[in-house]
């Protein structure tokens, strides 16, 4: 029958540690999650609960579409497309996996991963595998073409006080986990396929295709079976320490960046935002962190530093000290450092929950340079409200 066993090779006990390290993944996540929400929720007021319906088919539709990410880097958005689905219905696909072998088969006596079913999803899966690579690849050549919005120079000549390493690290780190996985994804494939030969696995083309070449230089049999079981264990282990660092890192947007464009204020881009009635002086502009709204603690997250903010700002562009990505980075550099997640584990830098905004980090020239056109907004991919914040 045309299937394949899920842990080949691998005795009880190492399924148990499998299985208690998928738990430990999970609950890191869990906790850097709650850890996001929580800080989200020490901004003044609320997150928007408006017309949900629209906001969240309006989400779907930009997410789905790439829109957004599309506009002025069609290049950018294609290779984005490819990753955003390839991981998607990775993602699918591993589920599928989870919800036979934990419960459609041990509880309701199910076995439905075998047969056409099978075929097709290994087809499936394959293609939108390559996929992600291809589209990884494309984002990594961009990246190290090193064009002027991604080099992270700071235009207000603040100096190495900011340093921005950090970013580019986090940057590579990002794009290089996921073509590790992806990669040593397609490598496991063809180490199984390489083992036994089943000529069903031709649905999986690539994999295919690969195991046949290393079948064609000797790695077959045993030896194809020890290297997978070794490769399993890397893939796996990596897999579930990017799923755990997800809120830590650069993945967050993944988490962040849909929500973002959720709650956005559609006025935002078309107009400033005015003062509440009756206002107190605590209730106008932003002095501390804690003054931004929900909405704004959560965009400042969002932000994927694509720099294209950076490029459309004519005050930039003229030479003023402001770029509107330095001034999300800034800002987020706070909230982080004031009640987010680094500052729950006493990682520097730390700020007072009192200290202002204005002059540490955003000096008042910067603020002052703003031109109030929009254009930051008007372009932002996820819905980041610039100028009103």
């Amino acid at each position: 029958m045309q299937t394949r066993e899920t842990f080949a090779g691998l005795s009880d006990w190492q399924v148990g540690l499998w299985y208690a390290l998928v738990a430990v993944s999970v609950a890191i996540f869990v906790w850097g999650a709650l850890r996001l929400v929580l800080k989200y929720r020490r901004g003044r007021g609320a997150f928007p609960t408006d017309n949900l319906f629209r906001r969240v088919a309006r989400t779907a539709w930009i997410v789905l579409t790439h829109t957004w990410i599309r506009r002025r880097d069609g290049v950018a958005g294609l290779a984005h497309a490819l990753i955003f689905y390839g991981f998607v219905v990775l993602f699918i696909g591993t589920a599928i996996l989870a919800f036979q072998d934990d419960f459609a088969e041990p509880v309701l006596g199910w076995d439905f991963w075998r047969g056409p079913f099978y075929l097709g999803y290994s087809l499936f899966l394959d293609v939108f595998g390559a996929g992600l690579i291809v589209g990884l690849l494309i984002m990594a050549t961009k990246r190290a073409r090193n064009p002027a919005r991604l080099d992270y120079g700071r235009v207000d000549g603040v100096g190495s006080r900011y340093e921005r390493w950090r970013y580019t690290v986090g940057d590579w780190a990002f794009v290089g986990s996921l073509l590790f996985l992806g990669v040593t994804g397609f490598l496991l494939e063809a180490l199984r396929i390489a083992e036994t030969d089943p000529s069903f696995e031709r649905w999986a083309p690539f994999g295919w295709i690969a195991g046949q070449g290393l079948q064609a230089i000797g790695v077959d049999g045993e030896t194809a079976a020890s290297a997978h079981f070794g490769g399993w264990w890397v893939h796996g282990v990596a897999a579930l320490a990017f799923v755990a660092a997800i809120p830590f890192t650069k993945a967050v947007h993944m988490l962040a960046a849909p929500a973002s464009v959720a709650t956005r204020n559609d006025a935002a881009r078309n107009r400033l935002v005015g003062l509440p009635p009756n206002p107190v002086p605590e209730e106008i502009g932003y002095g501390v962190v804690a003054d931004l709204t929900p909405a704004h603690l959560l965009q400042l997250d969002a932000c994927t530093k694509c720099g294209k903010c950076h490029v459309a700002c004519p005050a930039a562009a003229s030479g003023y000290p402001l770029s509107p990505r330095d001034l999300v980075l800034d800002l987020r550099e706070q909230a982080e450092g004031t009640f987010g997640v680094r500052a729950s584990l006493g990682v520097e830098p730390l700020f007072g929950s009192d200290a202002n905004l204005l002059g540490n980090p955003i000096r008042p020239e910067t603020v002052w340079s703003c031109m109030s056109c929009m254009a930051c907004v008007e372009i932002c991919p996820v819905g980041i409200e610039h100028v009103p914040i």
